[in-house]
């Protein structure tokens, strides 16, 4: 009997949720994941950098914290990397109830009241089961005080398991958050692995030193400790491979992580920015690891931008432990701070007050200002820039502005490369075969009488490049299933994500039956073109197969 896994998909008027649901593999071997798919807009893949244009959202406050308003273009002055920049574009931003206008520069007219749509976003994905609950509860509280006139919220997560649309309905917000739990994934570390680490001291030891010889076993570093670790653990005489091994596996999940964060991150964002009036999105999560996967950060912060979405960010630690401090709220918080900073918005965090923090950041600012300006010389070197932004008359006022942004890179990062394979792939009609896979579309009726298509992928793992890491056999293998139109128009897909990390016993049963994944797709009747597309992440190797099909 093959391993199984089984995907079945829902749809009203072609999708609408997604399930997933593995067997026979222990759970902290194998983890799916899935989301809606939708193909990026050709020219926009993969935001970059624009080197014509750099826009810094920017909130100035009183000494009471109140935004102030009437500010003019020649009020502010910014520099790059330590140089003044003419500011080029200026324009004012009004909050709901403001009654400010826009500066002539900014606007024609006053602003009218606008709309808001706020989007609550929940890392169920990188957040432990207590801060969940809690983050839970506290949205509860805040939508149990009502919305204002004009206001719809909507509820998203990481793992896009639950979802509800902008809606001003308090039922059914109150329904969809009680649903709200951890998705469950990998364990950051087997049981009794050697040593014992956490993500952000792994990569401490990859990065803090490149070079071996700089690492002294013998001090109170990340990678001294561990090594002394190894050595009791039972990996004497073997410390400084198991260590960097471990460390390795670590990092590598977490990144993984982090990226499938980013991405879902911006899907929400673009769905919000189409959202007429003004529009928040509230990031709550107790943080996760992007020391280096600052490019893929600031593709958030320019998709937001770019929406004109605020990002607001809920540290749901709360008030952290002393013990938490150095490795969970000054460094896994990080990026939660730096992209509610990047597109002027907020970041609440050591405040155990979590609903008072819903309220506060579902809030747009009464005023902001979006000063843009062109870099002169821009290097295409990917490297970071500072931005600082000041008044010319400062007395007991205080600017909350994006701190910074980096150069376009030379060319696309090894994931950055991948993932445009995979997007090509998926919109053409030819069928590479670097992996052995077998796929097929059968029509079928089901008992409630809707329409479905039912689909079967077979993987033939034995040619998957299996990385050994930490005695586990780690591989990630990504799965969209497009459905178009017989104009060859795209009009719906799946992603399923799954990350094995598999013991030996595993491997070998897997390794004999392969993996089965089966879906289904509800569709009206009419002419189909179905493409299944696999990629594995260690080579980026990629299979693709269409099939016409017709559901009568």
């Amino acid at each position: 009997m093959r391993t199984k896994l089984i995907v079945i998909l829902t749809c009203s008027c072609l999708l609408a949720t997604v399930a997933l649901i593995a067997q026979d593999i222990p759970h902290d071997e194998l983890h799916w994941g899935s989301r809606a798919y939708v193909p990026e807009v050709a020219g926009t893949s993969r935001i970059r950098v624009q080197s014509d244009l750099v826009e810094v959202p920017t909130v100035v406050r009183d000494g009471k914290g109140n935004p102030v308003s009437n500010l003019k273009k020649e009020d502010f002055i910014l520099s790059d990397n330590g140089k003044p920049q003419t500011i080029s574009t200026f324009s004012i931003l009004t909050g709901a109830g403001s009654g400010v206008a826009a500066a002539p520069e900014a606007l024609e007219a006053p602003l009218a009241v606008q709309p808001r749509y706020v989007a609550l976003y929940f890392d169920d994905v990188n957040t432990g089961f207590g801060r969940l609950n809690a983050a839970r509860e506290a949205a509860i509280k805040f939508v149990h005080r009502g919305l204002n006139p004009g206001e719809r919220v909507g509820i998203f997560t990481n793992s896009d398991s639950l979802h509800l649309d902008f809606t001003d309905d308090i039922q059914k917000l109150l329904d969809t958050l009680a649903k709200l739990q951890v998705l469950q994934r990998l364990p950051d570390q087997a049981m009794g692995a050697c040593p014992p680490l956490n993500p952000y001291q792994a990569w401490v030891i990859l990065h803090g030193g490149q070079n071996a010889d700089t690492r002294n076993p013998h001090d109170d570093s990340p990678y001294g400790m561990a090594i002394r670790a190894a050595s009791r653990c039972g990996c004497k005489n073997q410390e400084s491979s198991c260590v960097l091994k471990e460390a390795q596996l670590l990092v590598g999940n977490a990144q993984g992580r982090s990226t499938d964060t980013f991405d879902s991150m911006i899907h929400a964002i673009r769905h919000l920015g189409d959202m007429p009036g003004r529009r928040i999105l509230v990031l709550t999560s107790s943080g996760f690891l992007t020391l280096s996967l600052q490019q893929e950060q600031q593709k958030v912060i320019e998709a937001a931008l770019r929406a004109s979405v605020v990002i607001n960010s809920l540290d749901a630690v709360g008030l952290p432990a002393f013990s938490d401090l150095w490795n969970t709220h000054y460094n896994l918080s990080f990026p939660m701070a730096d992209m509610a900073a990047g597109t002027g918005g907020e970041f609440i965090h050591n405040n155990n007050d979590l609903a008072g923090g819903f309220a506060a950041l579902s809030a747009v600012p009464r005023v902001s200002y979006i000063l843009g300006f062109a870099p002169a010389d821009l290097k295409i070197d990917g490297s970071e820039h500072k931005l600082k932004v000041q008044l010319t008359a400062a007395a007991h006022m205080t600017v909350s502005a994006r701190p910074g942004y980096y150069a376009p890179s030379p060319e696309l990062s090894a994931s950055e490369k991948r993932f445009r394979k995979l997007e090509q792939s998926v919109m053409a009609v030819d069928d590479p075969a670097e992996i052995p896979i077998e796929f097929s579309a059968t029509p079928e009726t089901l008992k409630s009488g809707e329409l479905s298509l039912k689909v079967l992928v077979h993987v033939d793992t034995r040619k998957l490049p299996f990385q050994l890491l930490s005695e586990r056999h780690t591989e990630r293998l990504i799965f969209i299933t497009a459905l178009f139109d017989t104009k060859n128009q795209f009009l719906t897909g799946v992603q399923g994500v799954m990350d094995l990390r598999l013991k030996d016993g595993t491997l070998k049963q897997i390794s004999a039956q392969g993996l089965d994944a089966k879906l289904s797709i509800q569709a009206p009747a009419g002419s189909y073109r179905v493409r299944e597309v696999v990629q594995e992440s260690v080579n980026g190797h990629i299979s693709a197969i269409s099939r016409d099909v017709t559901i009568r």
